[in-house]
């Protein structure tokens, strides 16, 4: 007998090859805005302190003073969420973990992390949910995001469009999309590659503006 993967969630969630409820999903209004691929590099993940909060006991605990990389998590599997915390504690990130899509918008908001990694289907909104709203939010909108999902990426979510699931989650932004069972090199790299960006987005906000032309210099 095989060993178990224990990066396989045990609540036996569904495949959603059928994605039925995803065209339901796809009602919503589109913003028609494409989101940037971040290009393949390797980067090593540095070594931090970690803390484990469920953003949904305490929806107003503030993570001033925190060291290290910080990642929103989003995903109505607690299995799920208990391995991936696993995962990201050894890759040294801070774990703030909500169980919905809507109170993880107003973590992400809130806290500003490094990353975001969210799950695509669940029952009060789907991923595409949370990257619409940070799409839309100019205090968040470049704030990388993983989608980990257990849905079939090549199966057509929007008819009128002809557009796959991965499609769609590029188009609004999704920084990597990783498929469940969880691969834990595959999560190593997309983690990396947030990183990055959230490193040159953190350089560039604190670089010197240009003044305007025609403004004085002190």
């Amino acid at each position: 007998m095989s060993p178990a993967n224990p990066f396989r969630s045990r609540t036996g969630r569904p495949d959603c090859r059928g994605l039925r409820d995803a065209r339901n999903e796809c009602q919503e209004p589109d913003t028609g805005v494409a989101g940037a691929v971040i290009p393949d590099r390797s980067a090593p993940a540095g070594a931090f302190s970690i803390a484990f909060r469920n953003d949904d006991a305490n929806d107003s605990v503030q993570s001033n003073g925190r060291r290290g990389p910080c990642a929103v998590c989003i995903d109505d599997d607690s299995d799920f969420m208990s391995i991936l915390t696993r995962c990201l504690k050894d890759l040294g990130v801070t774990v703030i973990a909500t169980t919905n899509a809507i109170n993880g918008v107003r973590a992400i908001v809130r806290e500003q992390p490094d990353m975001v990694l969210t799950d695509y289907y669940m029952p009060s909104a789907y991923g595409t949910y949370v990257l619409r709203h940070l799409q839309q939010d100019s205090s968040a909108n470049q704030i990388p995001v993983i989608v980990i999902t257990g849905c079939e990426l090549t199966a057509t979510i929007d008819t009128s469009r002809r557009m796959t699931l991965n499609q769609k989650l590029r188009e609004l932004g999704a920084t990597s999309i990783l498929r469940k069972p969880l691969n834990r090199q595959a999560l190593t790299r997309a983690v990396a590659l947030c990183l990055e960006a959230s490193r040159l987005r953190s350089q560039d906000d604190a670089a010197p503006k240009d003044k305007e032309p025609g403004e004085q210099r002190q």
